[in-house]
């Protein structure tokens, strides 16, 4: 569930946190995997889990305050946001951030995996 990079190996803990809707799997000796639920549950709605390439719901992200001196972005003002996408079938995906105007800031290409991506 939370991507492909949780290994086969026993699951000493399991929670989910309510309030942020993410699930936090902790393995025995190989580390801690978080996944947010909502996209899960937006996809059930929406009936994309049965095989269908579909952008979900992305948040409103915001740019992050630059310096005064060099315009360079103040670390601490930066924000995660998640993106989430179903695919019909393993393969490239293609995700683009614009501003409001349409304007590509940001773009990159991602190796996808049938189903629901994070």
């Amino acid at each position: 569930m939370p991507g492909t990079n949780l290994p086969s190996v026993p699951v000493s803990d399991i929670e989910i946190q309510k309030d942020a809707m993410d699930i936090t799997i902790a393995t025995y000796g190989r580390g801690i995997y978080k996944m947010n639920l909502d996209p899960v549950y937006e996809s059930v709605l929406k009936g994309s889990v049965k095989a269908e390439n579909l952008l979900l719901s992305v948040p409103e992200a915001t740019l992050p305050w630059l310096n005064d001196t060099h315009m360079d972005p103040d670390l601490r003002t930066m924000e995660r946001v998640p993106f989430s996408f179903t695919l019909a079938k393993d393969g490239k995906a293609s995700l683009t951030v614009a501003d409001k105007s349409g304007n590509t800031i940001w773009t990159t290409s991602v190796n996808g995996v049938k189903g629901l991506n994070q």
